[in-house]
């Protein structure tokens, strides 16, 4: 996947506003994809988002595990996204997109301030297969790459994860024990749950909400917690099933999340 070089801003510190594109010059040593492959990718996006792909995202704390920054977008409108492990500085990512009508400049930010809609669609995905016996093939990567902790901090809830896919396990109080996931009543308003890593919550509606965490890269689960603390996830690879149930993206039943309750997690 080719690089289209521009003249772009320096990075904001933490404090200044996010309209400011990321350059990455402050981020050290970074590391090129090792073992690369490529494929075609169709993933419809809001302008709103593409402009924040475009802008990149700056780490703020030790908590932020990931990092990226954009080239472009060229005269053709295509413009590339480099995602890379924030404590690493590794690359695992690259996406290349198409815009209609997000440009360098003030553009993007207007657009995402203004809430405009000029779409772009994501069209093409480079991954690290990884180095071991076990490689990350492609839907794997796309996996990863649109329910990782990425779309949802950089987007902040992107629209193309819809509630449609929240679904809720049923009588799941007998298997809790032989999952990952570790469940406990703080009071009627609130479950916590404990992973082996960090999480993301992206509040969908106000009956949903997806949560995401596990481990990270091929160890990540996401999950769908109801008021009643049924539980059940999609996309989590078949060697490192850890929720009652499993899903495929497009098998998932329609949204049957009712009333969700305020979860919240932590590091194991």
């Amino acid at each position: 996947m080719g690089n289209a070089s521009t003249s772009i801003s320096s990075p904001p510190p933490p404090s200044e506003s996010t309209s400011k594109r990321v350059t990455g010059s402050n981020w050290g040593d970074l590391h090129p994809i090792g073992n690369p492959a490529t494929a075609a990718w169709h993933l419809c996006i809001s302008g709103t988002d593409a402009a924040k792909l475009l802008l990149g995202y700056q780490p703020t704390s030790m908590d932020d595990r990931w990092m990226s920054r954009s080239d472009g977008p060229d005269a053709q409108g295509t413009m590339v996204v480099h995602v890379y492990r924030s404590w690493t500085g590794h690359e695992q990512f690259q996406i290349r997109a198409s815009t209609r009508a997000v440009s360098d400049g003030p553009g993007p930010a207007d657009a995402a301030g203004e809430g405009a809609d000029v779409g772009a669609e994501i069209t093409e995905i480079m991954w690290d297969q990884g180095d071991g016996p076990v490689q990350v093939g492609e839907q794997e990567a796309k996996d990863m790459m649109q329910f990782s902790t990425l779309f949802p901090t950089i987007l902040l809830g992107a629209s193309f994860v819809a509630a449609d896919y929240c679904t809720q396990a049923l009588d799941p109080e007998t298997r809790k024990s032989n999952t990952g996931f570790r469940f406990e009543s703080v009071d009627n308003a609130n479950w916590k749950w404990q992973s082996r890593d960090l999480q993301v919550v992206t509040t969908l509606n106000q009956n949903c909400q997806i949560h995401q965490g596990g481990g990270g890269g091929a160890f990540a689960a996401t999950i769908c917690i109801d008021f009643d603390g049924n539980y059940a996830c999609w996309v989590t690879p078949a060697k490192n099933q850890v929720c009652d149930l499993v899903f495929e993206q497009n098998e998932a039943p329609i949204d049957v999340c009712k009333s969700i309750k305020n979860i919240w997690g932590w590091v194991a």
